[in-house]
């Protein structure tokens, strides 16, 4: 591996882990705070297109090495991604479905 090619892998490496560490914590939040699984992109360590370029590198990393089991394991958490949407769009479906009856006599909303 070429300088470049290893001061790409450090950055790509730190992007991925930072968006690994985002899906860890909006899932400790999970169904109580965003129950249609959608979260807003501010949450994202960095943008959604710098994510998917670091990922898309990792990729080609991987598949290079003939590592399939870490190829699949970063497409799988790189889909996650589409589920982080604007702020006011993923905030707006997340209400829609916490203020449906079903969801709240579940017992994720404090009642009245």
């Amino acid at each position: 591996m070429e300088k470049n090619e290893e001061i790409n892998y450090v950055l790509v490496e730190k992007v991925c882990h930072a968006f690994g560490k985002t899906i860890e914590e909006v899932g400790t939040d999970g169904v109580l705070k965003y129950p249609m699984l959608l979260y807003p992109e501010s949450l994202l360590p960095y943008p959604k297109p710098v994510i998917r370029y670091a990922f898309d590198l990792w990729k080609k990393y991987a598949e290079e090495k003939g590592n399939r089991e870490q190829l699949d394991m970063l497409k799988f958490v790189e889909a996650h991604l589409d589920s982080f949407i604007a702020d006011d769009e993923a905030m707006k479906e997340n209400l829609k479905l916490a203020s449906q009856e079903a969801f709240l006599e579940i017992g994720f909303r404090k009642k009245s």
